[in-house]
């Protein structure tokens, strides 16, 4: 067969292919005309797509001689369509191509204003008066889709040569699979992407337009991170039953729902099973069907007659020849780290969205958002059944911390146990109360084995139970009534229980622990197990941001000790600590440094071996002096700290690790960062000595402040692998709303930033500022220094709207702070007025810069770089104000010092900007 017969059948395979088999002999007689060969060719073409064996008499030469041909046509194609005008646009450069046609780069030439655009060429064979006729109807509900995640239909029309076109909006980036791939997003930032796309699709069901062809093709990610959807309506636009020369299934069979494959009438429900599909890839990197081969048949067979692979079993597999370490690296998991937190909701979630009966699928986008975030918050989910086991299964996960910690926990229990076996020598020293001492302890030690047990995998179904399981299944046994008989045995192991939990990072008040621990203890008559108990729950309080009621009842508590009994010393030490904390969330600063130092007194009355990391008031005052501008008596009460624990005969090495971080701080504003850098790594060795390789937040804490120090020291290279490891273990470790994964997302994205990754520093933070937002965590201080850091990236991103937005809301919250920060407020004003100048807005004097130049000037946390750097910032308001001279000499005053500062590429560019305007360059 030659080329130009071969071009013939193509043709008509293209023309027919989408239309129902019935179709075909009526379309093949007409557009054959008596050509029988050509009629068998076309047929066999058909049969062969459809799973056929047959190859058209080519033999092995077909898919070779068929692929040649495409591409001479279409290279001579993309030739002659190159530079024609298409309505208002002329056509660039082809950018992709789907079952419509061709999809180009155009720009608009009628000179109007400068845009560019996707060009939708429709191929042959659509018949262009029914496109335009759909086109028509359509255009008002499309117009409806006003959804920033939605790029919008823009313009139609026919060429000049019939063929329809559809103008959208152009998306300068990569599809959402390869996006997340590039950027090596983890699982969390995957779904948040996700339930973006989500959120999109069910704006458009809400105003009853269908997309019918979701894919990651579709879907594409800019440069800033933001998704967009592309031909949203389109498929509603060539609906099947309005067209009746192409009356064709328009979707792509790989993405196809089973109805769709049985020609059944398309609702919401086929967005939603795509979504599915969609979901599926983003998390396994894989496809949840295996077909025999690539043709559309075998796609179609497999949808349609298959289950899909469990995502937690695909991530493993080998057989399509995809690296499951890849893939898995791709999400900052091991292959079995991913299969782990794939498996249960997650495999259940995707397997719900892609069931074969619409019908028992989710109802709508929503019902999938809402699990995706039950998920994620650990609640249980719709897509599994909600039985007893599963629900205590997911409240373990809510406080499941670190999986590791088993031994610190058994550590804790034993405790409870040793003091129960030391009762009940002491019963047998008294023999009126020998029996009744000797079966409590032996039913506190029964408890305790009983609870062990649990932890071994033969007795729990081979699966070895964690720290936090442990300890919540010890909660649920004493909640139940275990114990009752012995309160004073009860009250300890409940007061041990939530200790050991609250160190873990689990502060439920709500789960009745700790209130059943203050009831035993009021029954057990122990005076210090009553006000110890109670001092745990005010510091719980607290930590729960009920500051007010937390403080009542520690000023309560502390009246009640008994000032002249050593045995309550320790305990005084700990309310007085927990009362520095709980005021300094009220912000009540001088109360907060008076019960620092009160604390630091009573510390010195304890013997040596008592001074432990747990009962120590030097790190929490040293912090303290550090926030407040006094790091050199922090730096002389820290180094005297650690000379008395080192000279110890068994030094603690946790206390060590936490005086030597403190002490680093404590030097980070010397413009020789090398003795801070060395403290803060001897740290994070001193605790990896503790720790092992453990996942324990004490380790991640010194891992995410190592980073902090090298970022400050310019070593952004070495700050990145610290920051990003401590983020993965914060999320590992901690409920996903925690505050320290706020902080671990604010200063890795200010790294992110740094090394010129604004659309990566952007993610991290948008999604540091929800946590902070939606928890009201620090009471919106930290919130509103990533307020400001997004307002800087969206001016050097020219995104001037969001810009001004974030920044006019940093600056109105800085200046409400009960006591204002100079240098937040001066650094926040000189971003503000370099948003005024790059975006051209007027301004009618130069008050803003001149008031940044002044706070900056007289506030110790701002170094003489930045001092510098605003100068500079107020020469260029002083060049648009036309007083270029003093504008002049404080450029040559300031530019060497800003040039010589650490974090050039945020400065130096606006250096160079002012040097722009003034009309001379270094």
């Amino acid at each position: 067969m030659d080329a130009e017969r071969w071009r013939r059948a193509r043709e008509l395979f293209d023309r027919l292919i989408d239309l129902p088999r019935e179709q075909w002999p009526a379309e093949l007689a007409q557009h054959c005309a008596g050509d029988a060969a050509l009629e068998r060719e076309v047929r066999e073409l058909l049969d062969a797509d459809r799973g056929a064996t047959t190859d058209a008499g080519l033999g092995a030469q077909a898919p070779a001689v068929l692929a040649d041909i495409a591409a001479q046509e279409e290279a001579a194609e993309h030739e002659r369509l190159r530079g024609q005008r298409v309505g208002a646009f002329r056509l660039v450069e082809p950018i992709g191509r789907g079952g419509m046609g061709a999809v180009w780069l155009a720009e608009r030439a009628d000179g109007a204003f400068a845009q560019q655009v996707a060009i939708k060429l429709i191929r042959s064979g659509w018949d262009a008066e029914a496109v335009m006729a759909r086109f028509r109807d359509e255009r008002q509900i499309l117009a409806s889709l006003q959804h920033p995640n939605i790029a919008h239909l823009l313009d139609g029309g026919v060429t000049a040569d019939g063929k329809p076109w559809l103008a959208l909006e152009y998306v300068d980036g990569s599809d959402i699979a390869s996006y997340c791939d590039r950027e090596r997003l983890s699982l969390r930032q995957r779904q948040a992407v996700f339930t973006t796309v989500c959120e999109a699709v069910a704006h458009a069901h809400a105003r009853l337009v269908v997309h019918r062809d979701l894919k990651p093709s579709n879907i594409l990610v800019s440069r800033d991170g933001s998704v967009k959807l592309l031909d949203f309506g389109i498929a509603k636009l060539v609906d099947p039953a309005s067209l009746q020369a192409s009356a064709s299934r328009m979707f792509t069979p790989e993405y196809a729902a089973p109805e769709q494959l049985r020609g059944e009438v398309a609702t919401t429900s086929v967005d939603i099973y795509a979504l599915g599909l969609l979901l599926y890839e983003l998390l396994t990197g894989r496809r949840p069907y295996r077909a025999e081969n690539s043709t559309p048949a075998a796609y179609e067979r497999a949808i349609l007659d298959r289950e899909p692979t469990r995502p937690s079993l695909a991530v493993l597999t080998r057989d399509d020849g995809v690296d499951p370490q890849r893939l898995a690296e791709c999400r900052d998991l091991s292959p079995q780290r991913l299969r782990e937190e794939l498996r249960g909701d997650l495999d259940a979630i995707v397997l719900k969205a892609l069931r074969k009966d619409p019908a028992q699928r989710y109802a709508t986008v929503g019902e999938l958002i809402a699990d995706l975030l039950a998920h994620e918050q650990h609640r249980p989910v719709a897509a599994r059944r909600g039985t007893w086991r599963y629900r205590a299964q997911r409240f373990v996960a809510r406080h499941a911390l670190a999986t590791a910690l088993a031994t610190a926990a058994v550590l804790a229990l034993c405790i409870g146990l040793g003091v129960a076996l030391w009762q009940a020598e002491q019963a047998r020293q008294q023999r009126d109360l020998a029996r009744h001492e000797s079966a409590r302890a032996q039913r506190t030690a029964d408890f305790l084995a009983d609870l062990f047990t649990q932890a071994d995998p033969n007795v729990n179904q081979g699966k070895e139970a964690s720290a936090s399981q442990l300890l919540d299944a010890g909660a649920d046994q004493l909640l139940n009534g275990e114990l009752d008989e012995e309160p004073h045995a009860k009250a300890g192991l409940l007061l041990v229980l939530a200790q050991a939990r609250r160190a873990l990072g689990v502060n439920d008040l709500k789960d009745g622990l700790i209130d059943e621990a203050l009831r035993q203890a009021e029954r057990s008559n122990d005076e210090l197990l009553v006000l110890e108990t109670r001092e745990l729950k005010a510091a719980m309080l607290a930590s729960d941001s009920q500051l007010k009621p937390a403080m009542e009842q520690l000023e309560q508590l502390r009246a009640s000790l008994p000032g002249d009994d050593p045995r309550f010393l320790r305990l005084r030490l700990r309310a007085s600590i927990d009362m520095a904390n709980t005021a300094s969330g009220l912000a009540r600063d001088e109360d907060t440094e008076r019960y620092l130092r009160e604390a630091y007194a009573l510390q010195q009355q304890l013997p040596d071996d008592a001074q432990t990391w747990r009962a120590d008031a030097v790190v929490p005052l040293s912090f303290r002096l550090i926030r407040t501008e006094r790091a050199a008596e922090a730096e002389a009460l820290l180094r005297k700290a650690l000379a008395a624990e080192q000279a110890k005969p068994r030094p603690h090495l946790l206390r060590q690790a936490r005086i030597s971080e403190v002490l680093g701080m404590s030097l980070q504003n010397r413009p020789d960062l090398s003795e801070a850098l060395e403290w803060s790594r001897r740290a994070l060795e001193l605790k990896a000595q503790v720790y092992g390789k453990r996942p324990h937040g004490g380790l991640t804490t010194s891992i995410n402040n190592y980073g902090v120090m090298l970022m400050r020291a310019d070593r952004i290279e070495e700050a990145l692998p610290q920051l990003r490891r401590s983020l993965q273990l914060r999320r590992e470790q901690l409920r996903p709303d925690h505050g320290w994964i706020a902080q671990s997302l604010f200063n890795y994205g200010r790294a992110q930033d740094r090394s010129g990754d604004l659309a990566g520093a952007r993610a991290s933070l948008e999604e540091a500022k929800a946590i902070l937002v939606a928890t009201d965590a620090d009471k919106g201080r930290d919130e509103t220094a990533i307020r400001r850091e997004l307002g800087s990236i969206a001016r050097r991103q020219q995104r001037w709207a969001d810009a001004r937005a974030e920044l006019d809301v940093a600056l109105q919250r800085f200046r409400a702070l009960p006591k204002p920060d100079a240098g937040e407020i001066a650094r926040t004003l000189a971003e503000r007025e370099m948003l005024d100048a790059q975006s051209g807005a007027t301004r009618s004097d130069c008050a803003q810069a001149r008031e940044a130049q002044t706070l900056a000037a007289s506030a110790s946390r701002i170094n003489a770089a930045e001092r510098a750097f605003i100068e500079i910032v107020v020469a260029g308001c002083l060049v648009d104000a036309g007083q270029r001279d003093e504008a002049a000499a404080l450029v040559q005053a300031n530019a060497a010092n800003v040039r010589a500062a650490p974090v050039q590429p945020l400065r130096y560019g606006y250096l160079e900007f002012v040097e722009g305007k003034l009309g001379r360059r270094p």
